[in-house]
């Protein structure tokens, strides 16, 4: 679970209800669906609130895959979400992809934004 992002570089952190990485007890291409509140604050001020609206995403289980990065090569589960809506003036329509790795946790993402592309292959 990851209960909040700080964004020093734009200035802001941005808390929501925790985001779900890892779903226990999911089998390959099973989905749940979600609706998360976001809120955006100043970091030098925390109790001043810039932005807020909400995210709606369905989080998909993927399946196993042996993953190459410039680290090395993992055994990772996929993750798929995919988020519509609207902070703000921001706004999404973005699918993304994460690679959890056992003991190493996030190896790997894909996606649009910071998120960096790598090849993986289904074992």
């Amino acid at each position: 679970m990851m209960p909040a992002i700080s964004d020093v570089g734009e200035g802001v952190v941005t808390t929501t209800p925790a985001n779900p990485f890892m779903l226990k007890g999911r089998k390959p291409g099973e989905s749940r669906s979600y609706t998360q509140l976001v809120v955006v604050n100043e970091v030098d001020d925390p109790s001043d609130q810039k932005y807020s609206g909400s995210l709606n995403a369905t989080y998909t289980y993927l399946g196993t895959y042996l993953v190459t990065v410039p680290a090395g090569n993992y055994g990772a589960v996929r993750f798929g979400l995919k988020c519509d809506g609207k902070i703000g003036q921001a706004a999404t329509h973005d699918p993304a992809f994460d690679f959890l790795a056992p003991g190493k946790g996030v190896v790997a993402m894909i996606g649009q934004g910071k998120r960096d592309c790598l090849l993986a292959r289904s074992y």
